[in-house]
């Protein structure tokens, strides 16, 4: 009897479960693609819930090794705008490439108003040897959503009433935000930190910050600089050692066991930017 039932049993459990796909809700609004997790928190709080929001670098990619999937390039072709910041080397090769054989598609760089930071250090990996992480920033948050509301109002015009009071209230939590930042940061003493890749170039000139980077144009220090690293490093009483989560950092590492500080691990690509920012910031003040 227990021969005759397993089958039945299978068969039920196989029924219930194509059952709940099927009658699984499809996501039907239109979509909008951005090229990075950080670009998708501007677009999302900008474009509202009538879009779909898809980021071509899902959480754990990395810009430097990204590479399109079938998916991806369906998804992209059946956008009504593709966002980029315009600052990541494959944002100015592979991007172009992925929508220039799709009809209609409009694609917009959103950093263009952004100040650019000259940084050495990202040589091997920027537009011109300029610090692409314009996203580290309340101050270019607030600049990049105007850019996207302006191009989604270009885009979608019957909806720009909406667009543009959802960008004041974007606006509006940026410069709380960066009050808030200014006034953690203000009283600090030790105003130099050290990180692994320099990542957070646009969040230490807002604030006056200093960033010591031990990763120069995607190489590892030599041991002369490592020791000119922790010169500087006792010399300005850093505190603290960043070490971004893409990063295995085994010379950040050493540094903080070599002055014993804190090695703080953060996540310079995550969609949530703005905790981001602030735990940084409690990092520092703390």
């Amino acid at each position: 009897m227990t021969k005759h039932l397993l089958p039945l049993l299978f068969l039920l459990l196989l029924t219930t479960t194509w059952c709940s796909c099927a009658d699984a809700p499809s996501d039907n609004r239109p979509t909008i693609t951005v090229s990075m997790e950080p670009l998708r928190l501007v677009t999302e709080a900008v474009a509202g819930d009538a879009f779909r929001i898809v980021s071509l670098m899902p959480k754990g990619a990395s810009p430097e090794t990204f590479d399109p999937t079938p998916r991806q390039l369906m998804e992209l072709n059946s956008s009504k705008a593709v966002f980029m910041f315009g600052t990541m080397p494959f944002e100015r090769t592979v991007l172009p490439r992925m929508t220039g054989n799709a009809a209609g598609i409009a694609l917009f760089e959103v950093a263009k108003d952004v100040k650019p930071l000259e940084s050495p250090g990202h040589a091997h990996g920027s537009v011109s040897g300029l610090d692409p992480h314009v996203w580290m920033s309340v101050r270019n948050l607030s600049l990049m959503a105007e850019r996207v509301c302006n191009a989604l109002c270009e885009v979608v015009p019957d909806s720009a009433d909406g667009f543009r009071q959802r960008l004041s209230k974007f606006q509006n939590e940026m410069a709380q935000l960066d009050e808030t930042l200014t006034q953690r940061l203000k009283g600090l003493r030790h105003r130099s930190f050290l990180i692994y890749h320099p990542a957070l170039g646009y969040f230490a000139r807002d604030y006056g910050l200093r960033q010591l980077p031990v990763e120069i144009d995607g190489k590892e220090a030599s041991a002369a600089r490592l020791e000119q690293l922790a010169n500087a490093a006792k010399t300005d009483s850093v505190q603290v050692v960043f070490l971004s989560e893409e990063h295995q950092g085994l010379q950040a590492q050493h540094l903080a066991e070599m002055l014993q500080v804190p090695l703080v691990r953060i996540n310079p690509l995550t969609a949530d930017v703005k905790n981001e920012l602030l735990r940084i910031a409690d990092c520092l003040a703390n």
